[in-house]
């Protein structure tokens, strides 16, 4: 389950908005709030891709995709 609040928080801090990072993981907004809103998962390959978008850790990677 994704932790909405810390990815939106990230986002942010990166100076990107949702839309914007839709558009880089070539995903339409609507499949992205899904996405965000925990109505569909993020694809592993998305994950990598927030992952170098937003230059997280490893670390912050897991609190956002994979804690509860």
């Amino acid at each position: 389950m994704t932790n909405s609040n810390k990815l939106k928080a990230f986002i942010y801090k990166n100076g990107l908005t949702q839309h914007e990072l839709a558009k880089m993981l070539n995903m339409n907004k609507s499949s992205f709030s899904k996405r965000v809103d925990n109505k569909i998962e993020f694809r592993n390959s998305e994950m990598i891709k927030i992952k170098k978008i937003l230059n997280l850790t490893d670390s912050e990677l897991i609190e956002i995709f994979f804690s509860k």
